[in-house]
């Protein structure tokens, strides 16, 4: 089964902080850390297939059309995106802890303007479908914890208020089955290939442009 992700993966600083925060509470209570530091937008979902005998007649979503949907609502932003990281928080029913976003309104409406348009040929999950206001931006820290580490963790983390640092949105980033497919610069804006958006010449032009247009 092919699954699909979309997200935002942090850069610079808030990269490297909220790596060293996960690596930090993996040593100390021997869970395993948080990879890629990222805020999942949409995901993991698949395509619809219809069942039969509607398949008969009325094609599936196909990738092509997901690719094409993706690549038209980047272009739809016209402004900076922006958000902050607050507190650290935790789902209880999934033993996950993380960093809580705080979002801006635009970064609100993308979110939501990406599942009201997947919803019609993707199998989206429940929390996708949340309203603007329910659904919880976050970076996760670690899951899957063992619950008796769970409130341990929990505690540690109470005691240790986050940095609060603010973050542009540069990239939203489709992944199919837990790798780049391709990467969508809203400062460029342009659409780049999975090589692309893995190089790092490409990644500070982004950030070059970012700086001369908000006159840093």
């Amino acid at each position: 089964m092919t699954y699909y992700l979309i997200e935002f993966r942090f850069f610079g600083y808030a990269k490297r902080y909220i790596k060293k925060i996960s690596q930090k509470i993996s040593k100390k209570f021997h869970i395993k850390s948080s990879k890629i530091p990222h805020i999942t937008l949409v995901g993991p979902f698949m395509l619809s297939h219809k069942p039969f005998p509607l398949n008969l007649f009325l094609r599936d979503a196909t990738e092509e059309k997901l690719l094409e949907e993706f690549t038209k609502i980047m272009k739809e932003i016209s402004s900076f995106i922006t958000f902050k990281l607050r507190n650290f928080n935790s789902f209880p029913n999934t033993n996950v802890v993380y960093v809580d976003i705080e979002p801006s309104e635009n970064l609100k409406q993308l979110r939501f303007m990406l599942y009201k348009r997947l919803e019609k040929f993707c199998r989206l999950k429940k929390y996708d479908k949340l309203s603007k206001e329910d659904f919880k931006f976050h970076a996760t820290i670690a899951m899957k914890i063992p619950s008796f580490k769970f409130d341990r963790i929990c505690e540690y983390l109470k005691n240790n208020k986050p940095k609060e640092i603010n973050q542009y949105l540069l990239r939203v980033t489709l992944i199919k089955n837990q790798r780049i497919m391709c990467e969508y610069d809203l400062i460029q804006k342009k659409l780049l290939s999975r090589r692309e958006a893995k190089s790092r010449l490409g990644f500070k032009r982004t950030i070059e442009m970012l700086k001369n247009s908000i006159g840093k």
